[in-house]
């Protein structure tokens, strides 16, 4: 009974600790992911808006680097079935040998499933990061985040689709 107590008191003092206010803000002295990561003046707060808008962009950089290592993975195994499918030859006797299908375990060490795996944790990590960076409510924050969402994929989305329609566009021309 007495470590509820206790437990309640420690619950409701705000001196150690200040309580996040679940509203958008304009404060600067508010931590941004970690205790030590605190903003004490505007010229630190500018720089704080500035690398969480860089840690977007990354982010979709690692996006973009996924999408690559899928598409390429697919392009690859598109062109090996078609390639053997559509096989000219004027012995008809001569049959294109089909490759034998991996089994489930043996994929799972194919190098390109590695680095899928490996982007898609990163990927999985920075946005549960900047989800937490969005849930501090602060508004600057908050737009230097989608600011450098934005610049990331006015970089990197029309190099995705340009890449896509390269390798698909005319293949049969």
């Amino acid at each position: 009974m007495m470590e509820m107590m206790d437990m309640s008191m420690d619950m409701n003092n705000t001196s150690t600790h200040p309580m996040m206010e679940m509203y958008f803000h304009f404060r600067e002295n508010e931590p941004i992911l970690f205790w030590e990561w605190l903003p004490s003046d505007t010229t630190g707060y500018v720089f704080s808006c500035i690398g969480v808008g860089l840690i977007s962009l990354v982010y979709e950089l690692f996006r973009f680097l996924r999408y690559k290592v899928q598409n390429d993975e697919r392009v690859k195994r598109k062109a090996s079935v078609t390639s053997s499918e559509n096989c000219c030859c004027d012995d008809n006797e001569t049959q294109p040998i089909l490759k034998k299908e991996k089994s489930h375990l043996s994929s799972l060490y194919n190098s390109h499933h590695i680095a899928d795996s490996i982007l898609f944790f990163i990927q999985l990590y920075g946005s549960y990061t900047l989800m937490l960076v969005w849930m501090t409510y602060n508004v600057p924050i908050v737009i230097s985040s989608a600011i450098g969402h934005i610049i990331g994929y006015l970089i990197f989305g029309p190099i995705m689709s340009f890449k896509e329609e390269e390798k698909i566009g005319d293949c049969c021309a």
